[in-house]
């Protein structure tokens, strides 16, 4: 992969995190301050944008059996805010809010059923709505740790608090791209000997657009491990003035029951 198109990429995947706003050469990244660093890479791209992203999500349990189910995700970025959706098995979704503008940035997750979903496929297969958004990264920074590579990048490694409780995560972020690359996952912030669930990036693929998108992600904790892969995928840049009605969606079955 070289450097162009793994920049396209980066500029996309903003729209399942954080967004960049450039380019940074890696020895201006390496030599910036903590907390400068996560301000980069928490900056969103200045460019509006969508995707639609299709396929499955696997999930086995030491001891039983593979279990399947679809999954899409669709995100809209806008100039200040970002709004993802996640439909697994269709009939369980979730809106995720992001706001990134100075002073308001937070996380919203909304059931799309509003009793929410107490049988849920993607909690029983160790997923959180916002995972696939990469909200940690707005979580407020605690401290930067040794930095290290990973499947040969370059990484500072920080970890962030849940401002909600007392969650942390430690991300594994590229100097050279400002892109994390692996998450673990602590319930609780004071205890970071083992994670609870880990998240790493494994494959992508560039869209007949020519934006590079992840289509392999790797969740896994004791005893169980989850794969959320991409078959279909679509990110182009968006038209304010005419944009696509089919991003933010119903769940299918809720839409069968109206017709």
């Amino acid at each position: 992969m070289n450097r162009r198109f793994l920049m396209r990429f980066l500029l996309w995947f903003c729209l399942l995190s954080v967004g960049m706003s450039g380019y940074a050469a890696e020895s201006e990244n390496s030599r910036l301050s903590a907390a400068d660093f996560i301000a980069r890479v928490r900056r969103p791209s200045a460019e509006q944008s969508y995707a639609k992203l299709s396929g499955e999500i696997k999930h086995l349990r030491r001891g039983g059996e593979t279990e399947t189910a679809p999954i899409y995700l669709g995100v809209l970025l806008t100039g200040n805010r970002r709004l993802s959706q996640v439909i697994v098995n269709n009939n369980e979704g979730y809106r995720i809010g992001q706001a990134y503008t100075q002073d308001t940035e937070g996380t919203t997750v909304t059931p799309m059923n509003p009793d929410g979903y107490p049988d849920s496929v993607l909690a029983d297969f160790g997923v959180k709505p916002e995972d696939l958004s990469m909200s940690f990264l707005y979580w407020k920074l605690m401290l930067e740790s040794q930095r290290t590579t990973f499947r040969t990048a370059d990484c500072r490694v920080f970890l962030l608090k849940n401002p909600a409780n007392d969650e942390a995560v430690r991300a594994y972020v590229t100097t050279d791209y400002l892109f994390p690359v692996k998450v673990e996952f602590f319930a609780d912030g004071k205890n970071l000997s083992e994670p609870v669930r880990t998240m790493e990036v494994e494959k992508f693929q560039q869209t007949d657009s020519g934006f590079w998108v992840p289509t392999q992600l790797k969740l896994y904790g004791p005893g169980w491990r989850t794969i959320v892969s991409f078959e279909q995928t679509e990110a182009e840049k968006l038209d304010p003035s005419n944009p696509p009605q089919d991003v933010m969606r119903t769940l299918p079955e809720a839409a069968a029951k109206t017709e």
